[in-house]
């Protein structure tokens, strides 16, 4: 990441960076901090955009998930009667609210009380990440989101199936989505015995897509509100801040397993 010919020239420079979306929740809270700043807000927000820009283009750390999500360590045992290789789920991003009625309509979600972009994500029965899409605006529902956009990868093996929330209920995401949802209680009536023991146990392999966003989710950037402009410009920049922070989760989540592995080889 520090070559000759590359935005970041400086080692000190990636630290920064990472520093940056670790610590600070805003670019201005970064270029106004103590001791920080010395060649101007603008010149510290060129450099940074420069840096995320960079880094988004080079890092690649989710083709050898997809590539090993058949093997028979990540295959679920035989509790669904598919091939269940992940989990699919939305998380938010806040944003800052706009101007305009028709702004505000489009970025609204009623679900977590604020305006928000959204992402979608997969990621499978290890913690994994496989596939990523966003951002998308918030008042778009998840089964739209999913319609609209899925991975290649799970359009080009129909046996394939993910695991997901009771927003993707329906037949549809069954037979031709690909999705697999607990079940819904009955109008008027309770479940039975035997479908309350299928969503424990759907939920019980279905919470490593929690797990993942909450691990994503300790980057101070992503706890605070995104206040930066959202035109086209703005769209790239927080898609290439979020693809780096993802790329850098799943950088840590291989780091630990070749540790552990090591480990294991030691012993």
């Amino acid at each position: 990441f520090c070559g000759r010919n590359t935005p970041i020239r400086k080692r000190r420079a990636l630290f920064t960076t990472l520093a940056y979306a670790k610590q600070y929740p805003t670019v201005r809270v970064q270029a106004n901090r103590p001791n920080g700043c010395r060649n101007g807000y603008g010149f510290e927000l060129t450099k940074i955009n420069a840096n995320f820009k960079f880094l988004a283009s080079v890092v690649n750390e989710l083709e050898e998930p997809v590539r090993r999500r058949m093997e028979q360590h990540n295959i679920i045992p035989r509790v669904f009667s598919a091939c269940v290789t992940g989990s699919v789920d939305t998380f938010p991003w806040r944003v800052q609210r706009r101007k305009g009625y028709m702004k505000q309509r489009v970025l609204y979600q009623g679900k977590y009380k604020c305006h928000v972009l959204k992402f979608q994500a997969v990621i499978d029965n290890t913690g994994n990440w496989l596939w990523f899409s966003g951002p998308h605006v918030g008042s778009t529902g998840d089964g739209t989101l999913w319609k609209d956009n899925r991975p290649a990868y799970l359009t080009a093996n129909p046996a394939e199936r993910t695991l997901g929330d009771k927003a993707y209920f329906g037949r549809t995401f069954l037979n031709t989505l690909q999705v697999i949802a607990p079940i819904k209680k009955p109008n008027g009536g309770q479940r039975t015995s035997v479908q309350s023991a299928y969503n424990f146990v759907h939920s019980f392999y279905r919470v490593k897509v929690e797990h993942a966003f909450g691990y994503l989710k300790r980057f101070n950037i992503l706890a605070h509100r995104y206040r930066g402009r959202l035109d086209a410009r703005g769209i790239r920049k927080v898609r290439n801040i979020m693809k780096v922070l993802i790329h850098l989760t799943q950088f840590k989540k291989n780091q630990e397993a070749y540790r552990h592995c090591t480990d294991c080889l030691a012993r």
